[in-house]
This record gives C-alpha cells, structure tokens and sequence, in this order.
C-alpha cells in the first residue's frame, strides 16, 4: 500500500492498506494495524479527509503512546499538524511541544515539529514567537544537506519577516 501511496495511487494504496489492518486485527498483531492506519492517516490529509486522518493517527497513537520511540513523535508530529489544518491550534501547539519533548527526536524531525510550532504562530499572529521558533529549526539545519527542510522553514520565516514589515530581511530569506 505505500508504495502506491507514494505514487500518488490513493484509491490502490487505501484498498491494500485496508486490508493489512483488517488483517492485522484479525490475527491480533496491534503494531501493524497501528503502523497501516498511519499511513491511511497520511493519505486521508493528502486527499483533504482531515477528520478521517485524525481517528487513523490516534489509532497509531495510542498504540505508541506507552512504546515512545519515534513511530510516537511521528504520531504527535502528524496529529499536530493535521490540528493546525483545521485551524485547532491549541490541540496542534499540545500534540507539537509533546512531540518535541521526546526522547532520541533525530534532528530533521525536531526541525520539522519547531517549523510547525512557528507556521501555527504565525496563523494565530503571534510572529515573534514564531519567528523564534523557525529560527530554532534553522539552526538545527542550517549545516546539513537538507535543503528541502531549509528551503520550507525559509520561505516561512521571509513570509514572517515581510507580516512584521522587515521587508530587508524578508527578502534574504526567500531570495
């Protein structure tokens, strides 16, 4: 199911993914039933199905949650998001700072939960807070190979510069 997920197959990846979790919960093996709702979860928010995706993460969720590990902090990273989505930013924040105080968090996903914790900042408007935030997941990154991770917490932070009228420094940060 994933690699039709990454496809972009959703329709092929959701009918595969469906029956590795029926079948998981029929034989009772909870981590892969966990593990195929996630990723159900990441097809329901690519096709815009945000409630759907949130029931699939706590599934995931709450098979983690006593595991930690990162399948955990990948769960808090995507029900955080999935709230920012619709607009629930109080449950993001929640869900976020508990996914960044985990344990063993590598550096490009902790990168990924502080550009999230700013990009909701800076919806609520508080840009300063967010502006801290997205400059905490630049330096996490800043001397790596990644630039996709630079490039997306870049282009958030010149959209903060520019709603804070620091036009200068909006334009470094996108130019």
């Amino acid at each position: 199911g994933t690699i039709y997920m990454d496809l972009g197959n959703y329709p092929l990846a959701m009918d595969y993914l469906i029956k590795a979790s029926n079948y998981s919960t029929s034989i009772n093996d909870k981590k892969s039933a966990a593990i195929a709702s996630d990723n159900l979860g990441i097809i329901y928010t690519r096709r815009g199905e945000f409630r759907k995706a949130l029931h699939a993460y706590f599934i995931n969720y709450h098979y983690f949650k006593d595991k930690g590990g990162r399948a955990f902090t990948a769960s808090l990273l995507n029900i955080g998001s999935t709230y920012h989505l619709i607009n629930m930013f109080d449950s993001a924040l929640y869900f976020l700072n508990t996914a960044v105080l985990q344990k063993g968090t590598d550096s490009l996903t902790k990168s990924s939960i502080y550009n999230n914790i700013g990009a909701i900042y800076a919806d609520k408007g508080d840009l300063k807070i967010a502006k801290n935030y997205i400059t905490k997941a630049i330096a996490i990154v800043e001397d790596s190979t990644q630039l996709y991770y630079l490039t997306e917490h870049y282009m958030i932070l010149g959209t903060i510069e520019a709603r804070l009228k620091n036009f200068p420094a909006a334009l470094d940060e996108v130019a």
